[in-house]
This record gives C-alpha cells, sequence and structure tokens, in this order.
C-alpha cells in the first residue's frame, strides 16, 4: 500500500467490521474489511472505491452529501464542514499539513 506522499507502508493486518449508515430508521450495514496500518493521520478510516462500490454510494462533494439505497429507503449523510476543518487542523504527533499554501505577498504598484 503506498500513503500520503507515495510512501510505502505496509499494512499490519486486516481486520472485517461491520460497518452501518442510518437515517431517520433507514439502516444498511455491510461487513468492511480495512488494512490496519501505523501511522498519524487524523482520520481513523478511510473509505476507498470498494466501500463506496459496495454501498453503492453516490457522493456530491460541494454538498459534503452521500447518499445510499437501503432496503428501507434512500439513506443521506450529510457531512459538517466546519468540523471537517477543526479535524484536519489538529495537530498530531509526526504529521504536518503537506497542503499547506502560503500566502501570496500583494505587491501595490505606484
Amino acid at each position: 500500500m503506498f500513503g500520503f506522499g507515495g510512501k510505502k507502508i505496509d499494512a499490519l493486518g486486516k481486520k472485517a467490521i461491520p460497518v452501518s449508515f442510518t437515517e431517520d430508521g433507514k439502516v444498511r450495514t455491510e461487513m468492511i474489511t480495512f488494512d490496519i496500518v501505523n501511522m498519524d493521520y487524523p482520520y481513523t478510516a478511510i473509505f476507498g472505491r470498494g466501500v463506496l462500490n459496495k454501498f453503492e454510494m453516490v457522493i456530491k462533494q460541494s454538498y459534503f452529501c452521500m447518499k445510499m439505497p437501503s432496503p428501507f429507503g434512500i439513506i443521506m449523510v450529510q457531512g459538517d464542514q466546519a468540523m471537517s476543518r477543526r479535524i484536519e487542523g489538529k495537530l498530531i504527533l509526526g504529521y504536518s499539513l503537506i497542503n499547506e499554501v502560503a500566502k501570496k505577498q500583494i505587491v501595490k504598484r505606484q
């Protein structure tokens, strides 16, 4: 597996766990196998294309929203941009913001 920044990361193992999404009494659960890695990162799990395909998810990133079918109707999961930005900004030992953008200096012409 290759991590962020292109570094090779060796998985410590794999673990299958049930993952559920729910909204207003509608629920969908699937068994998902995760690779276990040892790295400092603000997220505890990252869903890849396999998870999106298994749940048949449709994602609209600009709305921070995903939808998926369930036996009880469509489940919609809405994210929180402010909370997401706080989580991404947490300082974690060994973690640096590799995508940090430097401010441009504005030069006034006379």
